[in-house]
C-alpha cells in the first residue's frame, strides 16, 4: 500500500512539476546523486519514474535514463571521485577470476581485449600493464566524452587506446573475432535483458570469450529465475548471465558467486564452444 502511494504522488508531482525539476531528476537518474536530497519530492519523482520505466514496454526509456546519466557531468563526477580510490581497480576477490582469464586467453589466442564502460581506464590500464604480452591491443568503450578524452590525453601505452561510443551499437559494427570482453563491477546491468541477449549472440559467431564481474538482486535464484528484473536503488537490470551465456553457446569456465563491499557479485569467464564457429584459431 505504501509503494501504491508513493507511486501515484510521485506521479503527481512529476507530471505537474517544472521542465528543469523533471530534468534534474532524468539527468541524476542512476545513482541519484541529487534525487538522494533532502528534497521529498525529488525522491518521490524519481520513484515514479523509476517504477514506470521498469514495466515491460517501457525498458527503453529506462535504458536511455541511465545512459543519460553516465554520458552527464554526474557519470563524469563518479568517475573523477573513483580515480582517486586505488581500491576501485581490481579488487582481491577477482584476482582468481583474472588469472582463470589470463591462462585461456593464451589457449584460445585471444588478440583483443574490449571492456564496456571503461570510465576512468584504470581498469583497462591494469590489464594492459598485465596482459600486454597476450594481446595485441585493449579498447575502452565509455559513453562519456569528457572521460574518453582525459583517458586518451593521460595515456601512454600504445596498445590502449578508448573510443567514446554506445557499446551496444559500436560492436556491432566490428569484426569482432579473437576477442574478449570485460565488464567490471556494473555495465550489463544497465543494459536489457534483450541487449544482454544480443550481445552474447553476436560474439559466440567467432573465437571470443567474456570476463564479467556484474552485481545481481540478493534474492535472484539462478537456478529457478532465468528471466530478468529491475533491482535495488538503481532500478538497474538483475540478469542470469550463466542461462545466457548456455543459451548462446558458450562454456563457463570459471563462476563464482558471492558478496563483494555488499554487493551480490557474478564472476564469470567463458568462452564460446568448440565446434559453435567455424574455427579460426590456426
Amino acid at each position: 500500500m505504501r509503494k501504491f502511494f508513493k507511486y501515484y504522488l510521485g506521479m503527481f508531482l512529476y507530471k505537474f512539476s517544472t521542465d528543469q525539476a523533471r530534468k534534474i531528476i532524468q539527468d541524476n537518474f542512476s545513482l541519484g546523486f541529487e534525487s538522494n536530497s533532502n528534497k521529498i519530492s525529488w525522491r518521490l519523482m524519481r520513484f515514479y519514474l523509476a517504477q514506470h520505466t521498469s514495466k515491460k514496454g517501457k525498458q527503453s526509456h529506462l535504458i536511455e535514463l541511465h545512459k543519460s546519466f553516465w554520458k552527464g557531468f554526474r557519470g563524469r563526477r563518479f568517475h573523477e571521485i573513483t580515480n582517486k580510490d586505488p581500491a576501485n581497480v581490481i579488487k582481491k576477490e577477482f584476482i582468481p577470476l583474472i588469472e582463470a582469464a589470463e591462462i585461456a586467453s593464451k589457449q584460445y589466442k585471444f588478440r583483443t581485449l574490449i571492456e564496456i564502460g571503461s570510465g576512468n581506464g584504470q581498469v583497462l590500464d591494469y590489464m594492459a600493464n598485465r596482459m600486454g604480452g597476450i594481446f595485441e591491443e585493449f579498447i575502452g568503450l565509455d559513453l562519456n566524452d569528457e572521460q574518453v578524452a582525459l583517458n586518451n590525453n593521460s595515456n601512454q601505452n600504445r596498445k590502449l587506446k578508448f573510443v567514446c561510443c554506445d557499446a551496444s551499437e559500436w560492436l556491432y559494427g566490428q569484426n569482432i573475432n579473437n576477442t574478449l570482453i570485460l565488464t567490471h563491477r556494473g555495465v550489463l546491468e544497465y543494459f536489457s535483458e534483450d541487449m544482454v541477449n544480443k550481445l552474447f549472440s553476436y560474439l559466440s559467431n567467432g573465437n571470443n570469450g567474456v570476463l564479467l564481474i556484474e552485481p545481481i538482486d540478493h534474492h535472484h535464484d539462478l537456478i529457478k529465475i532465468n528471466s530478468s528484473f529491475t533491482f535495488g536503488y538503481e532500478f538497474s537490470f538483475s540478469h542470469n548471465y550463466p542461462n545466457l551465456l548456455q543459451k548462446n553457446g558458450f562454456n563457463i569456465l570459471y563462476l563464482e558467486d558471492k558478496s563483494v563491499d555488499l554487493w551480490r557479485t557474478l564472476m564469470i569467464f567463458a568462452v564460446v564452444l568448440d565446434g559453435y564457429f567455424s574455427d579460426s584459431r590456426n
